[in-house]
């Protein structure tokens, strides 16, 4: 019988760690200093290691070691191991988030999706962490969806990496059974069949699909208040069609348009578009988060360079940010989880992120 498994922040970023280690290389060199190396590597992760770490961190700003990328990824998980449970720290564990933010996505994507991910921006972050707080306030009942996403990507990091081989095949395959074939060899010049995708790949299309998920759920909140103020009042106030948001510009129908032509040309699957067509109608907040982040604007691969485009990026990646903005998406329609896998696996890991989760009624269990 299988044994019960934790799930809590401290066993997470024990387990990314772990990742880390053993997938990308410039992070072994970090575990070995501390001297910690051989239980990272296993996945044998104590307090007695975790003391190591604060103590090794200790030491190198007491020395005013020059600031490392590597180092300050682990010195800010450390630091949101500490206080991650605390009611009265949710400010100090957003600004931690933003910093980690960045840092992991310079961690997975390294160069191999700049054409296509944006590099994150501050000024966003900022944007939808202060309507985040007037929804805590002005809501019946509101979750916090940014740390939220964060601990997301952990949780299915967690899960990927239990089988690694197992996950990069069934996302081989879902690629396969969903993306058109034809229209991606027209791009990469390769059969979608012909693609072999690596595990790296996958925490690609995992860290895209996670860590902007929710991100639209402020376009769906203001949308919602207009709808409130209307019916209140009984006024008849512009619609949000009309109006421009700070760091996102007009959700209109033009805009909502092209991201359905997006998935009608490259999703193999006809209901998808029609599905996500539906759902950006209603400023639904997963189509949303897609152009919240600007992906709208990384939606044409005719408009980059296709020999930098090769230079830079496995054209095996392509079809996975696909099934990233798929799974994007259509996250927040239950009726959607047999769609791909990857919609599947962020609905899963979504429904299960609860833990020291903020509500507006303060209930974090």
């Amino acid at each position: 019988m299988a044994s019960s498994i934790e799930i809590s922040d401290r066993i997470l970023i024990n387990r990314f760690y772990n990742l880390l280690y053993n997938e990308y290389d410039e992070y072994r060199d970090i575990f070995k200093e501390i001297g910690i190396d051989s239980e990272i590597r296993a996945g044998e992760i104590g307090d007695e290691q975790v003391e190591n770490i604060n103590e090794w961190i200790k030491k190198l700003y007491s020395n005013h070691v020059q600031d490392d990328e590597r180092i300050k990824l682990i010195e800010l998980f450390e630091r949101f191991r500490k206080i991650s449970d605390k009611d009265d720290e949710f400010n100090n564990q957003l600004e931690i988030v933003k910093e980690l933010y960045e840092l992991i996505i310079g961690v997975i994507a390294t160069r191999r999706v700049d054409y296509y991910l944006k590099r994150f921006n501050r000024e966003v972050f900022d944007y939808f962490c202060k309507t985040q707080e007037y929804a805590l306030k002005i809501g019946t009942f509101r979750r916090d969806n940014i740390i939220h996403q964060l601990r997301v990507f952990l949780l299915g990091c967690y899960i990927l990496y239990e089988d690694k081989e197992f996950w990069r095949k069934r996302f081989q395959d879902d690629i396969r059974a969903t993306i058109n074939g034809e229209k991606v060899i027209e791009f990469v010049g390769t059969k979608i069949e012909d693609i072999n995708i690596e595990f790296k790949e996958v925490l690609i299309a995992w860290m895209i699909a996670s860590l902007f998920h929710d991100f639209g759920r402020s376009i769906e909140d203001v949308n919602k208040a207009i709808e409130d103020i209307n019916d209140t009042y009984e006024l008849n106030l512009s619609g949000l069609e009309n109006w421009e948001l700070p760091h996102v510009g007009y959700i209109n129908s033009e805009k909502r348009k092209k991201l359905i032509t997006f998935f009608e040309k490259y999703a193999g699957d006809g209901h998808i578009p029609i599905y996500i067509g539906k759902m950006a109608r209603d400023f639904n907040h997963g189509p949303m988060s897609l152009l919240s982040c600007s992906f709208d604007e990384t939606m044409d691969p005719k408009s980059v360079d296709i020999d930098a485009f090769l230079a830079e990026l496995n054209y095996s990646v392509f079809p996975l940010l696909i099934e990233s903005y798929i799974a994007i998406a259509l996250h927040s329609n239950l009726k959607c989880i047999f769609t791909t896998s990857l919609t599947q696996f962020l609905i899963l890991c979504d429904e299960l992120q609860e833990w020291n989760r903020v509500t507006a009624i303060g209930d974090q269990n």
